[in-house]
């Protein structure tokens, strides 16, 4: 691929910022085709394949590296791709072969006639034009009012039209929202689809790309690199979405572990939109891995008086209830947030993390169930039959057998690098530092969500003096905000 721009972001610089390909001139920040006087709307796939080939400078892009690109974390077919250059070549009014877009046999695509204008030459601009005829003085004004008339109805229709598919583009925009931030597995690959439908009918909404970079950071099979990418792009295109950057904070965070960076983001967030409920519960959450608990309660309080009705305020609060040692409350505040919202799994994961730690271990493993099957959707019968099965571990030969099956049910992979963090929990409860500490030294293999606790978890403090785990929290650029308990 070619190189980035001068502004790291690979968009050419402000002086440059069109760049030539054949008879088209393409504005990379701008996301704009002008060929001639008319401008040509791409969807989102579309132009993303177009800035590929152009960043590529001639060079031939791999079929890979689109796929990549263009339906990140998805698998799709060959024929996808050929679709959506096939497409890509109609919007541009290219030939369905030997035009601007070569294919290349067996490889990918490359352009042909790319050309870098000299800084601070710009196409010529688009100018909308009416020309009238000349005609005796006495039609003069009746053919100025017609063409007057006329320009209106066509902007009206524009203007209607461009209403149209914005109100649609947020409807999109908020399901795919809700999807994304239903924590359960499935909803991932929807949400993805529906911000990619948003940008096909406006590629300019900094908030859908934003909602993919959402949705990349939360899947199961990463893809921070493309998450981060996605998260820039939102806050390029509107650099005062406080929610924009807020998700960039949270990326930061949850899956890039760079706190130093994600306190600037979410900082800046709560700074642009203060009485945003979803960025006063990143900052709350971000304050709480630190250990300042009154902070993070004051926040997260904050932001239940704006939306006392918003399920996973309650929940967060019931987080930072747990982590600050107070166990009865963390339960209570998760029991009102299924209330809100029955069948959450992250209110279920406090309850069970609570009960373990008041010793209540039957109610802890009816807790687990009921966050697994909520998380992968399975059946009531599912659910009881694994409650079941770990009551009758664990009535057996108490938590000694039931971690020993715990483990085992989680001893190969993929399982066991999305279990660490759980699995280092299991053996605090027999008393295994060690091996518990052998389990988090892997954690960055993947990175699991809950990995962020690990400084101030009470799961471990009992490994807080231990200089390896002091090690962990230095890598995770946790050690200087993390209290001693």
């Amino acid at each position: 691929m070619g190189a980035s721009g001068a502004d790291g972001t690979g968009h050419e610089s402000a002086g440059t910022d069109f760049v030539h390909v054949g008879r088209y001139a393409v504005n990379l920040p701008e996301r704009e085709v002008l060929c001639g006087d008319r401008r040509i709307q791409l969807p989102w796939r579309g132009f993303e394949a177009l800035q590929m080939l152009i960043e590529a400078k001639g060079e031939v892009v791999n079929r890979e590296e689109l796929f990549a690109r263009l339906w990140p974390g998805i698998t799709v077919g060959e024929s996808s791709l050929n679709q959506c250059i096939a497409k890509l070549r109609r919007d541009l009014g290219e030939p369905p072969e030997g035009g601007l877009i070569e294919t290349v046999a067996r490889r990918g695509y490359r352009l042909k006639g790319v050309q870098e204008p000299a800084p601070g030459v710009q196409p010529e601009p688009v100018l909308e034009t009416v020309s009238v005829a000349r005609r005796r003085p006495s039609y003069w004004r009746s053919a100025w009012v017609l063409g007057v008339v006329a320009l209106a109805g066509v902007g009206l229709f524009y203007l209607w039209s461009w209403h149209t598919r914005h109100i649609q583009a947020q409807a999109l925009l908020r399901e795919g929202f809700r999807q994304v931030r239903d924590y359960r597995a499935g909803g991932l690959g929807a949400a993805s689809t529906l911000f990619r439908q948003a940008l096909d009918l406006d590629n300019g909404l900094s908030l859908a790309y934003a909602g993919l970079a959402e949705a990349m950071a939360r899947s199961v099979e990463p893809a921070p690199g493309q998450a981060w990418v996605m998260a820039e792009r939102a806050m390029h295109l509107d650099p005062h979405c406080g929610e924009c950057r807020a998700i960039a904070g949270w990326i930061r965070m949850t899956r890039d572990w760079r706190f130093g960076e994600a306190k600037r983001y979410l900082d800046e967030a709560v700074s642009l939109e203060p009485n945003n409920p979803r960025i006063l519960l990143w900052h709350a959450q971000m304050l709480a891995c630190g250990g300042e608990f009154d902070r993070a309660l004051a926040e997260i309080d904050r932001a239940r008086a704006i939306d006392v009705k918003q399920p996973a305020v309650v929940t967060m609060r019931a987080g930072i209830l747990y982590l600050s040692g107070r166990f009865d409350d963390a339960i209570a505040a998760a029991r009102e947030s299924l209330g809100l919202k029955p069948d959450n799994p992250a209110a279920y994961g406090w309850i069970y993390r609570s009960c373990l730690q008041l010793r209540r271990v039957e109610e802890a493993l009816a807790a687990k169930a009921a966050l697994n099957a909520a998380f992968l959707g399975l059946s009531p019968d599912a659910r009881f039959e694994m409650e079941r099965r770990w009551g009758d571990a664990y009535g057996r030969g108490g938590l000694q057998e039931l971690v020993l099956g715990l483990l085992a049910g989680t001893s190969a992979k993929p399982a066991l690098d999305h279990q660490r963090y759980e699995r280092a929990t299991w053996k605090m409860w027999i008393g295994e530092r060690e091996g518990a500490l052998q389990e988090l030294e892997h954690i960055f293999d993947f990175r699991p969500f809950d990995a962020i606790y690990v400084g101030v978890d009470p799961m471990f403090a009992p490994l807080r003096a231990e200089s390896r785990f002091r090690k962990l929290l230095a890598r995770m650029e946790l050690d200087g905000g993390v209290r001693a308990r």
